[in-house]
């Protein structure tokens, strides 16, 4: 039996990690899986590495980040003769420069990907922009393989106790965000920005606002929202286990998914959007990425620019004024779980993934 080294650079419970497993569950009993996940043992850790490639002679290395643990498991591969696989889903190096980073660490991004890409037998990549710009750069053998949906997920229905504890008792309709609310000084944003600046917009109407998500940035959304007067109308949820993803994301009448129009936002499915259609929700998103390629039209919000867009609040604001004025259109998100049944379900993504492996292995 032919073995397959994983190299996942998170942690165990990452939604990294859980792509990874889902995404490689078909290979589970023709093939002989050996996992890596990042874990705090420092330098023993790159010993662990050597020693358990050298002893399993793995026939193929697939990394899911291209980092130094990936780089280092890739390069102990080409010199076993075993092949190697790239799972990415963001321009590294466009990524380290919108977060503002110095030289040398945009230099190692590039180091890690470039090296890495080139090296690959295969690169499986989430949005099909970002296999148009790795096949403009040279690079062949590239998949889209989108963020997956668990099928149980699908079809979810709201849970009204829930709903009572998050939202009350209001009659409103609900308006939500879900991502990682990372701050970046340079965009002076993170996920969920929009969301507070559409409640201080529209506070002549019934609304209420749900984030779901932790990181940096509650704390800047907060003061805003403060600032705003809207605090009120706004539930942070933080952070919630991946199984409890739909129960939280079908308390959302409205889900935005919102990305910058640059190279950083075009090559991205985003995670948040299989689960939004999964949940058979009323998507409005901004026209970038995958989104644009598989939402209608009436879904999709123009979005200026690398950077903030001010503007952007204001035309998420009118698409939202006119849906709580016309509440049935809120129904045409259910064509979601069909589209998710054909594009992103992980039963169906992870058979494009065996056929990939299979290929690269007889190849």
């Amino acid at each position: 039996m032919n073995t397959i080294y994983l190299v996942v650079p998170y942690s165990p419970e990452s939604i990294v990690s859980h792509r990874a497993r889902r995404l490689t569950k078909d290979l589970v009993g023709d093939y002989r899986l050996r996992w890596f996940f990042k874990s705090k043992r420092g330098w023993r850790r790159w010993i662990e590495i050597a020693l358990e490639i050298h002893n399993s002679r793995p026939k193929l290395i697939y990394a899911f980040k291209p980092d130094k643990w990936a780089f280092f498991a890739f390069l102990l591969g080409r010199m076993i003769g075993a092949k190697r696989m790239l799972d990415t889903g963001d321009v590294r190096v466009a990524l380290a420069r919108a977060r503002g980073a110095g030289f040398s660490a945009c230099w190692t991004e590039h180091l890690f990907e470039v090296g890495m890409g080139r090296w690959a037998d295969a690169i499986t990549v989430r949005g099909t922009e970002h296999r148009r710009y790795l096949e403009s750069h040279g690079y062949r053998n590239v998949f889209v393989i989108p963020d997956g949906v668990d099928p149980s997920h699908s079809r979810y229905r709201c849970d009204p106790a829930l709903r009572r504890k998050i939202v009350g008792d209001r009659e409103v309709v609900t308006v939500g965000v879900m991502g990682t609310a990372n701050w970046s000084r340079k965009r002076q944003m993170c996920y969920g920005w929009e969301l507070v600046e559409v409640l201080a917009l529209l506070k002549d109407l019934p609304l209420f606002g749900i984030m779901i998500g932790d990181g940096s940035g509650l704390s800047h959304l907060k003061r805003r929202a403060d600032a705003s007067g809207v605090r009120e109308r706004i539930a942070f949820v933080g952070r919630i286990p991946y199984e409890d993803v739909p129960r939280y994301v079908s308390l959302m009448d409205i889900a935005l998914s919102t990305q910058t129009n640059d190279l950083v936002g075009q090559v991205r499915t985003t995670g948040k959007l299989p689960e939004y259609l999964a949940c058979a929700r009323y998507i409005l998103a901004s026209r970038v990425g995958e989104a644009k390629f598989v939402l209608p039209e009436e879904m999709l919000v123009p979005y200026y620019g690398a950077k903030r867009d001010d503007t952007y609040p204001e035309r998420l604001a009118r698409r939202i004024r006119l849906l709580v004025q016309h509440r049935e259109r809120l129904k045409r998100g259910r064509f979601g779980p069909d589209l998710v049944s054909e594009l992103f379900d992980y039963q169906v993504l992870s058979r494009k993934v065996r056929r990939i492996v299979e290929r690269v292995l007889v190849g």
